[in-house]
């Protein structure tokens, strides 16, 4: 594109800056004012769309790229065209390039690269399972956004022929890492054998599948980097005061759970501040109330909970899981062993030390997240309820504006603007919600705006993604107390 868009409106998206050229164009950085959201914005250049077809394909390949959702693949809002312009909209990634984020001082981060292995075959099995044609996986379309979430972006192949079977994958994910890490220092013993069996150079034989990587992988992980036994009093005391000197959490600390099993996110800082950097906002007698959703039209009337259930509130729930409770699981959950969140032992403990998560703080009324549709339908029902079906979720928010810069883990009560007409909180903002409509045995829509992106949107997640942007609440068909 010869002239350069930054500083003009393109449709909704007001540019902000170029982020990269491609031989179809350029890449900007813009802001979704409708939707309160930042987006890498992909445009055609001029010279490409005088070649006849190329918008069409262009058009056509980011649709179908639309209709994939997975944690680890970059999702695509919308295409279309404004002003002459063909554009795609896709999720922005902010971080760090891979060699940096496999970076530790003067070695490799060996947890980051067992991660990146983890995340990136999952995504491509996704993709094989799926039978969704893609390009070689490439350096530049690995990204990893500021949470250490690894995300894989210009998956459908465009003008390259796509990858003929997933051991190319295997071959080409070796390699980049193989080179990202020779790059910074050599690699355990361990870490090395593993990928040179991806590579073909092991001893111990190829990799069958992405499957079979991604898991042991995992297991590397878990074996060279074991996560940190949860706190004496993680679960049941939680008003309980801890005595003993706050542990201050220096480095990376990541837990690897959620699609299939894996979602990547880090505590990337933590520091001690006396007054906990939590707004004072007191706790409202309406805490824990829900409110009913009139009848409309052939819609009967239901409840909802007033406020996203709490991170005080799951304690309770896995407290009761501890103490025996027969908790209600969905048919589906398979081999579930616990509900435990996401790094829940460093959630509890930033909580009662009154330290930064990642870089924000937490309380017991913060809303609970990193956790997948199971957990959130195992705990409606142990409460007698069940979580709202997209359409209710809907019928909740109808006259809820969307808000710009929603605050993170915030309490559930502490931003009087995210408060729809019926007097619900949370919609807006908060975490996004699971809800109870399944388009098919392996996903869930999720809706609602989060701390990271304020929208009324409705996306299709697999019901074993945990992410630290999605929580839920739950409903019911008459009050429940």
């Amino acid at each position: 594109m010869a002239d350069s868009l930054v500083g003009k409106t393109l449709g909704t998206f007001e540019i902000e800056a170029e982020i990269a050229r491609s031989r179809w164009g350029t890449v900007y950085r813009a802001a979704q004012r409708s939707v309160h959201r930042t987006v890498a914005l992909k445009t055609v250049s001029a010279e490409m769309a005088a070649i006849p077809g190329r918008t069409d394909h262009f058009l056509e390949e980011m649709r179908a790229a639309a209709r994939i959702a997975h944690a680890h693949i970059a999702t695509i809002f919308e295409a279309g065209i404004a002003a002459g312009i063909h554009y795609c909209a896709m999720e922005y990634v902010d971080g760090p390039p891979l060699a940096d984020f496999l970076r530790k001082g003067n070695r490799v981060d060996e947890q980051h690269l067992l991660q990146t292995i983890v995340a990136a075959a999952r995504a491509l099995d996704f993709l094989w399972q799926r039978n969704i044609p893609h390009q070689p996986v490439e350096t530049k379309n690995i990204l990893i956004d500021n949470i250490g979430t690894v995300k894989l972006i210009n998956v459908l192949p465009l003008d390259n022929a796509p990858t003929q079977s997933p051991a190319e994958d295997i071959l080409a994910l070796g390699l980049i890492l193989a080179q990202a890490a020779n790059d910074i220092s050599p690699v355990s013993k361990p870490v090395s054998a593993l990928v040179e069996r991806m590579v073909g150079a092991g001893a111990a034989g190829p990799f069958d599948s992405l499957g079979e990587l991604a898991q042991a992988a995992a297991d590397l992980e878990h074996e060279l980097f074991p996560p940190p036994a949860p706190p004496a009093s993680a679960i049941g005391k939680i008003e309980a005061k801890k005595t003993r000197p706050a542990i201050i959490v220096a480095g990376v600390v990541v837990v690897a759970l959620a699609i299939a099993g894996i979602v990547v996110w880090q505590i990337r800082s933590v520091k001690k501040e006396e007054s906990g950097g939590v707004p004072a906002v007191p706790r409202p007698a309406d805490l824990g109330t829900m409110v009913q959703v009139p009848a409309v039209e052939k819609k009967k009337t239901f409840w909802i909970d007033r406020y996203e259930v709490t991170i005080g509130d799951y304690a309770k729930f896995l407290d009761a899981i501890a103490h025996g409770a027969k908790v209600p699981e969905h048919a589906f959950a398979g081999k579930k062993k616990d509900h435990q969140p996401a790094n829940w032992p460093e959630i509890v403990n930033a909580i009662q030390e009154r330290l930064q998560l990642i870089d924000a703080y937490v309380t017991w009324d913060s809303p609970v997240f990193a956790v997948d549709w199971f957990d959130a339908y195992a705990y409606a029902a142990w409460r007698g309820k069940r979580l709202p079906t997209e359409d209710e979720w809907a019928r909740a928010a109808h006259g809820l504006t969307p808000l710009d810069k929603i605050a993170k883990w915030t309490p559930v009560y502490a931003d009087p603007r995210d408060r729809s007409p019926l007097g619900i909180f949370g919609l807006a903002g908060g975490v996004s919600e699971w809800t109870a409509t399944t388009p098919n045995h392996d996903t869930a829509t999720n809706c609602g705006g989060s701390w990271k992106d304020s929208l009324h949107l409705r996306m299709e997640v697999e019901r074993t993604s945990r992410s630290d942007t999605i929580g839920f609440r739950c409903a019911a068909d008459k009050e429940v107390k």
